[in-house]
C-alpha cells in the first residue's frame, strides 16, 4: 500500500480514487497460461476484470502480479470502489477483502474463516455473512499482497479444509482458498509480486504512453502545460524506460513541479533525477554529513526485502528518514518487522551510490541489473551527482577512476563481439556518463566496425549518435533491414551526418 505524502510511494490510494484521479492500467496475460490471450497483448484492467468475472461464472481465481509501484493495490481498490458504487460486478452480492496480515497471524492459533471474517467485518450481520458463505457463487473475495504470505504457501496438498466453520491455521486456510477446497464456487481476485503457477495470471505492466499522458493531464491540470511537461519528462535521458511504473510517474511529476516552482532547472538524466529526489528526501532530516553518508551506504547494501536484524540500520530505526525510502511492515521495535524499498529504481540507485561511498566494495560486479550500471555511469559525472554530494560529501575520486577503467575495458571487449545488443549497452552507459573523453578512450574509431544495427529503438539510436558525435566520425553505418520509425530516424541524424557511408 502507498503511504501519505510519500514522494516515492505515491498518492494515498483512497485519495486517488475518490477524487477521480485514477488512471487505468494495462495488463498482459502470463505466458504460463494455456489460454487464448496471447503474451504481449496489452489490455485495459477494466476489460480484463469484466471478461474474467462475467455474470454466471463461479470459482474464478485471478492473479494480478507485478513489481513494487506498478499499481496493483490501487487497481484492486478501484475494482472495489466500482462494485461499491454500483458501476461493475453487480452480480456479486458481497465483495470482501481477506486481509493478508490476519492469515499471517493464524500460525500460532487456529480459527475458522467464518469466525475471522465476522471478527473483521463487525458491520456485517451474522445472518448476512452466513448467507453469503452458504451461497459462495455470489461472493467475490479480494486478497491483496500474496507475497507477504510466501511462507504459508509451502503447505502440503493434504492439508486442506472444505468447511468455513472448521478451525485451521493461516497456511491451511490460504491453501484451501487458493486451490478451491474451501469456497470452491466463490471467486477470488489476488495480487502478488510473482505469478502463481496453478492460477490464471495477468501481469500488471503499468502505463501505456496514452495512459501516461492521461496521468500527466490529471496531475498538472491545464492541457497545454501538461503536454509540455509530458514531452519534457519523456526527453530526460533514461526516464522514458521507467515511465511505465505509475509510482515512478507520480514521483517524476512531483519533482518537475517542485523544480519549476522554485525556478530550478529540471533534471536532464535519470541519474540526475534520482540525485534530486534523494536531495529532496534528505534536506529536512537534520543529519550531519557523516550520518547521512552512513545511512545512504547502509541502504545501498540491502536486498529488496529484509528483516530488522539483518538491516544494519539499527541507529536509524526511530529516525523519520527511514519511512521516506522504505515501507515498514510492523513495529520497528519488533524482531518480526520487515522492510522493503518503496521504489525499485531508488534501490538500484542507492546500490550504485554506495559503490562511490563505501571503500569495502572492491569490485564492480558483472551480475547486476542494467539500471545499476546506468546509475554507476551517471554518478561518475560531477554535474549529475552534485545534489546528493551536497549531503553525503564528495564521491571518492579513486572509485570514479575505477569505474572509468571498468567501462573502458568493457567497451574494448564488447565492441569486438558481434552481439550488437551488448554494443547498445556500452553506448548507453557512455551516454549516461556524459564524458566525451571517456567515449574516446573506450571506443577507438577502428572498433566502430560496420555491424548491422537493425534492431534499435529510440534510446539506442540516441546513444549511437552520442558516441559517434564524441568520436567525430564513423566509417560506415549499416542499417540493412532496419525498419526505422520517424522518431528513431530523427535520433540517428547526428550519426548519419558523421558516417562516411550508409548501407
Amino acid at each position: 500500500s502507498t503511504l501519505p505524502n510519500s514522494l516515492l510511494g505515491g498518492q494515498p490510494v483512497g485519495k486517488v480514487i475518490q477524487k477521480g484521479d485514477y488512471t487505468p492500467l494495462s495488463l498482459s496475460a502470463y505466458e504460463g497460461n494455456a489460454a487464448w490471450v496471447k503474451r504481449g497483448d496489452w489490455e485495459a484492467l477494466e476489460d480484463v476484470i469484466s471478461r474474467e468475472f462475467p455474470p454466471g461464472s463461479e470459482g474464478r481465481r485471478l492473479v494480478l502480479y507485478g513489481g513494487v509501484g506498478m499499481g496493483k493495490t490501487t487497481a484492486v481498490e478501484k475494482v472495489i470502489w466500482d462494485w461499491t458504487t454500483g458501476t461493475s460486478l453487480q452480480h456479486y452480492t458481497l465483495l470482501m477483502r481477506v486481509p493478508v496480515w490476519e492469515l499471517a497471524t493464524l500460525e500460532a492459533k487456529a480459527e475458522s474463516l467464518q469466525s475471522m471474517l465476522g471478527r473483521i467485518y463487525t458491520h456485517i450481520s451474522t445472518e448476512i455473512l452466513t448467507d453469503a458463505l452458504q451461497r459462495p457463487q455470489s461472493l467475490l473475495l479480494v486478497l491483496d499482497g500474496l507475497e507477504q504470505l510466501q511462507h504459508l504457501l509451502c503447505t502440503p496438498s493434504s492439508s486442506s479444509i472444505c468447511d468455513v466453520q472448521e478451525e485451521a491455521t493461516g497456511s491451511v486456510l490460504l491453501y484451501s482458498l487458493l486451490h478451491g477446497s474451501l469456497l470452491a464456487e466463490a471467486s477470488m481476485l489476488i495480487t502478488s509480486r510473482e505469478p502463481v503457477q496453478s492460477l490464471r495470471c495477468f501481469e500488471v505492466v503499468g502505463f501505456s504512453q496514452t495512459q501516461r499522458r492521461t496521468f500527466f493531464q490529471q496531475f498538472f491540470g491545464d492541457g497545454g502545460q501538461a503536454e509540455r511537461h509530458f514531452r519534457q519528462c519523456e526527453q530526460v535521458l533514461g526516464v522514458y524506460e521507467q515511465c511505465f511504473r505509475p509510482a515512478f510517474c507520480w514521483t517524476l511529476c512531483n519533482v518537475f513541479k517542485t523544480q519549476l516552482e522554485s525556478k530550478n532547472t529540471p533534471p536532464e538524466t535519470l541519474t540526475h533525477l534520482l540525485c534530486t529526489i534523494t536531495h529532496m528526501l534528505l534536506q529536512n532530516q537534520k543529519m550531519h554529513a557523516e550520518q547521512t553518508k552512513a545511512f545512504v551506504t547502509s541502504l545501498g547494501k540491502l536486498p529488496d526485502q529484509f528483516g530488522k536484524t539483518s538491516s544494519g540500520l539499527e541507529s536509524f530505526l526511530h529516525h523519520p528518514v527511514l519511512s521516506s525510502f522504505l515501507c515498514i511492515s510492523g513495529d520497528v521495535t519488533s524482531p518480526d518487522t520487515t522492510f522493503s524499498f518503496l521504489s525499485p529504481v531508488m534501490h538500484e540507485f542507492l546500490l550504485a551510490a554506495s559503490f562511490y561511498l563505501d571503500q569495502s566494495v572492491q569490485e564492480i560486479s558483472d551480475k547486476r541489473s542494467d539500471l545499476y550500471y546506468t546509475f554507476l555511469a551517471g554518478l561518475s559525472d560531477s554535474v549529475q551527482c552534485k545534489p546528493i554530494e551536497d549531503y553525503v560529501g564528495k564521491f571518492d575520486e579513486s572509485r570514479i577512476s575505477a569505474f572509468s577503467q571498468w567501462l573502458v575495458g568493457r567497451g574494448s571487449r564488447v565492441l569486438q563481439d558481434d552481439d550488437v545488443t551488448k554494443h547498445y549497452c556500452v553506448f548507453r552507459l557512455l551516454q549516461h556518463a556524459r564524458n566525451s573523453s571517456l567515449v574516446k578512450e573506450s571506443i577507438n574509431k577502428c572498433l566502430l566496425k560496420p555491424w548491422c544495427y537493425d534492431s534499435m529503438q529510440e534510446p539506442e539510436c540516441a546513444a549511437l549518435s552520442y558516441v559517434v558525435s564524441c568520436v567525430g566520425e564513423m566509417e560506415h553505418i549499416n542499417l540493412y533491414r532496419a525498419d526505422l520509425t520517424g522518431e528513431q530516424a530523427e535520433k540517428l541524424i547526428p550519426a548519419l551526418r558523421l558516417s562516411k557511408s550508409i548501407g
